[in-house]
Protein backbone atom coordinates (compact mmCIF):
# COMPACT_ATOMS: atom_id res chain seq x y z
CA UNK A 1 0.00 0.00 0.00
CA UNK A 2 1.36 3.37 -1.27
CA UNK A 3 1.57 5.62 2.22
CA UNK A 4 -0.05 9.32 1.49
CA UNK A 5 -1.51 8.56 -2.14
CA UNK A 6 -3.68 12.34 -1.63
CA UNK A 7 -1.07 14.10 0.32
CA UNK A 8 1.65 13.20 -3.20
CA UNK A 9 -1.08 13.56 -5.27
CA UNK A 10 -1.70 16.65 -4.61
CA UNK A 11 2.56 17.87 -4.14
CA UNK A 12 2.44 16.58 -7.68
CA UNK A 13 -0.93 19.16 -8.36
CA UNK A 14 1.20 22.19 -6.73
CA UNK A 15 4.09 21.59 -8.67
CA UNK A 16 5.77 20.40 -4.98
CA UNK A 17 8.79 18.32 -4.66
CA UNK A 18 9.68 16.36 -0.78
CA UNK A 19 12.86 18.45 -0.78
CA UNK A 20 10.72 21.54 -1.30
CA UNK A 21 8.13 20.67 0.95
CA UNK A 22 11.08 19.29 3.41
CA UNK A 23 12.46 22.60 3.33
CA UNK A 24 8.97 25.02 3.41
CA UNK A 25 8.85 22.85 6.87
CA UNK A 26 12.05 23.26 8.55
CA UNK A 27 12.64 19.30 7.65
CA UNK A 28 15.57 18.02 6.15
CA UNK A 29 15.30 15.83 3.08
CA UNK A 30 16.10 12.75 4.75
CA UNK A 31 13.66 12.99 7.56
CA UNK A 32 11.08 13.60 5.20
CA UNK A 33 11.58 10.66 3.12
CA UNK A 34 11.63 8.74 6.01
CA UNK A 35 8.73 9.81 7.22
CA UNK A 36 6.88 9.84 3.73
CA UNK A 37 8.18 5.78 3.49
CA UNK A 38 6.44 5.10 6.75
CA UNK A 39 10.14 4.48 8.59
CA UNK A 40 8.91 7.45 11.42
CA UNK A 41 5.79 9.11 11.66
CA UNK A 42 4.94 12.98 10.90
CA UNK A 43 4.35 14.92 14.17
CA UNK A 44 1.26 17.12 14.57
CA UNK A 45 3.08 20.15 14.37
CA UNK A 46 4.19 19.11 10.74
CA UNK A 47 1.39 17.46 9.46
CA UNK A 48 -0.22 21.57 10.37
CA UNK A 49 2.73 23.22 8.56
CA UNK A 50 2.07 20.69 5.84
CA UNK A 51 -1.44 21.30 5.71
CA UNK A 52 -1.10 24.78 5.62
CA UNK A 53 0.93 24.63 1.87
CA UNK A 54 -2.40 23.55 0.25
CA UNK A 55 -5.67 25.37 -0.36
CA UNK A 56 -7.80 25.15 2.76
CA UNK A 57 -10.28 23.31 1.28
CA UNK A 58 -7.89 19.91 1.67
CA UNK A 59 -8.98 18.02 5.22
CA UNK A 60 -6.09 16.49 7.19
CA UNK A 61 -8.26 13.22 6.94
CA UNK A 62 -7.82 13.89 2.58
CA UNK A 63 -4.14 14.67 2.72
CA UNK A 64 -3.29 11.82 5.21
CA UNK A 65 -5.35 9.29 4.49
CA UNK A 66 -6.72 8.98 7.82
CA UNK A 67 -9.98 7.33 6.60
CA UNK A 68 -7.49 4.36 5.86
CA UNK A 69 -7.83 2.10 8.61
CA UNK A 70 -4.31 0.97 8.58
CA UNK A 71 -3.37 4.51 9.21
CA UNK A 72 -3.30 6.20 12.86
CA UNK A 73 -5.41 9.11 13.32
CA UNK A 74 -4.41 11.87 14.94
Amino acid sequence: MEMFRNFRAEMAREGLSGIQVATKIGMSDKAFRNKMLGSTEFTRSEMRKIKDLFPKELTFVYLFDLDDPGIKSV
